[in-house]
């Protein structure tokens, strides 16, 4: 956020009014803000990128979220939630990922964080087809924490992973509801 906005921003929630753009009408507001952010701000504060009364105003109830390669334990919970979601999305049958699938997904150090396995796993929603024998891979030559993102095989869309021999399973999950 550029200074000129931060220092709209933090008028605006210091005195609980603006006015729209191309309008002479003050609007009055009453809001509380939370905010969030990859970055440092005491770094950028002190780099000048960051206005310091605009943190000290936002900064009323700090709280930390871990990325997600810290808090491995969730990473099954969220696979399930998301696999359960993408699936009535699509119109599709729940799928479960077997245990190898998702001893690979808990090795990743995920640097995309949850939008990272989030988008894995609603691909592996629409690429999976109805019948799945395999399991998703970690990548060739990979330690125990993997630095590239799992393989998904399958025929069906070769950008995602090396092609399978002649099988139109992908192996990644299975139905749940036998199909």
């Amino acid at each position: 956020m550029s200074l000129r906005t931060q220092s709209k921003v933090l008028r605006v929630l210091e005195e609980q009014r603006f006015e729209r753009v191309g309008s002479n009408e003050t609007l009055s507001v009453d809001v509380r803000v939370i905010a969030a952010t990859n970055k440092h701000l005491e770094q950028e504060i002190a780099r000048g990128a960051f206005r310091q009364d605009l943190f000290y105003r936002l900064n009323v109830i700090p709280f930390y979220v871990p990325a997600l390669r810290d808090r491995k334990q969730d990473i099954p919970t969220l696979a399930r939630y998301f696999l359960s979601e993408f699936s009535s999305a699509y119109g599709k049958k729940t799928r479960e990922l077997t245990d190898s699938a998702m001893e690979v997904l808990i090795r990743y150090p995920w640097p995309g964080n949850v939008r990272e396995l989030r988008n894995l796993v609603e691909r592996l929603v629409i690429v999976c087809p109805r019948r799945v024998s395999s399991r998703i891979t970690s990548r060739p030559n990979s330690s125990a924490a993997p630095r590239k993102a799992p393989i998904i095989p399958t025929r069906r869309c070769t950008k995602l992973a090396a092609p399978m021999s002649g099988n139109s399973s992908c192996g990644n999950c299975r139905s749940t509801a036998g199909t």
